[in-house]
């Protein structure tokens, strides 16, 4: 009684049964339509189309707010650096997160730059660590 209810509707509407599946309630017969995900939302495209775009907004946010912080503890950490090999430590970790932000976001010559800077800094800590030469 239901699928005919159903067909009854469909076969009032002046669209095609296809389209006209996708709107019949859950539940009613087979023709139950798709699930949530693929039907349309009120905006014309899939809710898990919009759900992706979302997301990768929110990475893309995330993405470059890691970035801002490695960047901005990066050069605290180099303006500091001659107040102790410490510093000097905390700049080579500051160089190898900005690396890693660069190749992740796919800015990959900013991110062997700061792969480079980062084993020139460390190289500085282990020889300020180790104290001046003796001459």
């Amino acid at each position: 009684m239901a699928e005919r209810m159903a067909a009854a509707r469909c076969s009032q509407l002046p669209i095609g049964p296809s389209v006209c599946a996708i709107w019949v309630p859950r539940g009613v017969g087979r023709n139950a339509g798709p699930p949530n995900d693929a039907r349309p939302s009120r905006r014309g495209y899939p809710l898990s189309a919009r759900r992706r775009r979302r997301r990768a907004t929110r990475l893309r946010f995330v993405l470059t707010a890691f970035g801002v912080a490695s960047l901005v503890f990066m050069m605290a950490m180099y303006a500091l650096e001659r107040r102790g090999p410490l510093f000097t430590l905390g700049f080579t970790a500051g160089c190898a997160l900005a690396s890693s932000y660069g190749f992740l976001s796919g800015a990959w010559p900013f991110g062997a730059v700061e792969a480079v800077w980062s084993v020139v800094a460390l190289s500085r800590f282990r020889s300020r660590r180790r104290g001046p030469d003796p001459g």
